[in-house]
C-alpha cells in the first residue's frame, strides 16, 4: 500500500483544541496508509506530543515541504504555508493543500482561506456554522467545502458520586478576551456569590489576557486561577468536576467542551457563534444562554447545584451518550480521511496572485523570519524571552499597551 505524505502544521505555545485534535488524528492514523508528518515552531504540541520537524524559518519551512512532495498539506492557522505551497508548485513540487476552518472568524480563518483558495484543493469546516458561512466567501467552491467534525478518544466510563458541595465548575482553554470573554468568567462568579450558591471554579490555561483576569478576581475566594496543566493530566482532573463553563463569543467545534461531556461533565455554555453548542439540548445533556448572558448561566449553574443526584447523573450521562455517538474519533475520523484522499487526487490548481505569495495584511503573528541563521537566533533567544511571553506582549502591544 503506497503511503500518502499528510503534513500537518500544529504546535502552539497554548494548548488548544486544535493541537489535541491533531494529537488524536496522528495516534489513529499510526498504521494507516498515511505518513503524518507535524511541522511546527514549537517542539512541542497537546502539551507533550513531539513535532516531528521543528521549523525556525520559512526558508526551512519551504525545503521541508519540497522534500515532502508528494503530499497533501494542512497548515491549520498558519496561512503562510499556502503560499510557500503555491511556489513550490510553480517550480515543480506536488503539493495539495487541504483548508480548514476552526472558528467562526473573519479575519482568522474566512478571509485567509478566500484569499489563498487558488492553492487549496479541499476545505473542511468543524461546524454546520462555519461551512455555511465559509460557502458565502467562495460561492464557486462551496461544493469543495466538506463538513469535518473533531473527534476525540472518548475515555472508559467510570461511575461518578454527585455531591455537589460545592459545586465544582471548571474552566480550561485560552484565557483570552477577544474569543473566549474570559471577564464574563469573573462577572459570572460574582452573580453565584450573590444568588448564594455553593461553588468552587478553577479557570486551567494561559493566555494574553490572565493578568486582566486576575485583577478581575481579585479577592475572590471560590474561584482559582491556575496554569497550563499537562493534557493527559487534565482529562485525569475532569473526573473530579460538575459543571464545564465556557462564555466564548465564537467557536468552531469546541474540542475542550466535548472532552468535558465524555467525562460526564455537565456543559453550561454560551450559544457561541459557528454553532458547535447546537448539540447541546436545553436540560437534557446540558444548558445554553445567549452570550453575554451571565444571568442566565448563573441561574443554569444554580439549578445544577440544587438537583438531586440521580437527576444530575441522568445529564452528565446524557452529555457523554452525545460525544460517544457523534464525536468518537474511531468513528468519525471516515469524513477527514475522505477529504485527505480527494485532495491527495486533486489536479494541480492555477495560482491567482502572481508572484504574490503573502496575502497582504493576513492575519496572525508570523514572526518566523525567512532566513534560517536569523530564524536559529530569534529561537536562541526563546530561551530568555518565552515566545508564549513574546506573543502576550505583542498582543498587548496591538491593544495599545492594555
Amino acid at each position: 500500500m503506497e503511503k500518502i505524505n499528510l503534513v500537518i502544521w500544529t504546535g502552539n505555545a497554548l494548548t488548544g483544541g486544535v493541537d489535541v485534535w491533531v494529537k488524536e488524528l496522528r495516534h489513529c492514523l499510526k498504521d494507516s496508509r498515511y505518513n503524518i508528518v507535524t511541522i511546527s515552531d514549537g517542539h512541542t504540541f497537546a502539551g507533550g506530543e513531539k513535532v516531528d520537524i521543528y521549523i525556525h524559518s520559512w526558508d526551512q519551512c519551504a525545503r521541508v515541504l519540497g522534500r515532502l512532495s508528494p503530499a497533501v498539506v494542512m497548515p491549520n492557522w498558519r496561512h503562510k504555508v499556502f503560499g510557500i505551497c503555491a511556489k513550490l508548485n510553480k517550480e515543480g513540487s506536488w503539493l495539495s493543500c487541504l483548508g480548514a476552518c476552526h472558528a467562526d472568524s473573519a479575519e482568522e480563518y474566512y478571509g485567509p482561506l478566500a484569499w489563498y483558495e487558488s492553492a487549496i484543493s479541499g476545505f473542511m469546516a468543524v461546524s454546520g456554522g462555519c461551512a455555511r458561512t465559509l460557502a458565502g466567501y467562495i460561492p464557486l467552491r462551496k461544493n469543495d467545502i466538506e463538513l469535518v467534525t473533531y473527534g476525540i478518544t472518548v475515555p472508559a466510563r467510570e461511575d461518578r458520586i454527585w455531591a455537589p458541595n460545592p459545586l465544582k465548575m471548571v474552566y480550561f482553554g485560552r484565557i483570552e478576551q477577544k474569543q473566549k470573554n474570559v471577564f464574563d468568567l469573573a462577572a459570572l462568579a460574582a452573580l453565584l456569590d450573590d444568588k448564594g450558591v455553593d461553588y468552587s471554579l478553577d479557570i486551567i490555561g494561559s493566555g494574553p489576557d490572565k493578568a486582566g483576569l486576575a485583577a478581575k478576581l481579585a479577592g475572590s475566594k471560590r474561584v482559582r486561577l491556575s496554569g497550563q496543566v499537562e493534557h493527559a493530566e487534565l482529562m485525569k482532573m475532569l473526573r473530579g468536576y460538575d459543571v464545564f463553563v465556557q462564555v466564548s463569543s465564537f467557536e468552531g467545534q469546541s474540542v475542550g467542551m466535548l472532552e468535558a461531556m465524555a467525562a460526564g461533565v455537565i456543559p453550561c455554555v454560551t450559544r457561541a457563534s459557528g454553532g458547535g453548542w447546537r448539540i447541546i439540548e436545553d436540560g437534557r445533556n446540558g444548558f445554553t444562554a445567549d452570550v453575554g448572558d451571565m444571568e442566565a448561566i448563573a441561574l443554569a449553574v444554580k439549578q445544577i447545584s440544587g438537583m438531586d443526584m440521580e437527576r444530575a447523573d441522568t445529564i452528565g450521562r446524557a452529555a457523554r451518550r452525545t460525544v460517544e455517538d457523534d464525536f468518537d474519533i474511531t468513528k468519525n475520523i471516515s469524513a477527514f480521511t475522505k477529504l485527505a484522499d480527494k485532495c491527495s487526487k486533486g489536479a494541480g490548481r492555477q495560482w491567482a496572485h502572481g508572484d504574490i505569495y503573502d496575502m497582504p495584511g493576513g492575519w496572525s503573528l508570523n514572526y518566523l523570519p525567512k532566513n534560517e541563521i536569523a530564524g536559529i537566533a530569534m529561537k536562541t533567544a526563546f530561551r530568555f524571552m518565552p515566545r508564549i511571553r513574546l506573543r502576550h506582549l505583542a498582543h498587548r502591544l496591538k491593544r495599545g499597551g492594555k
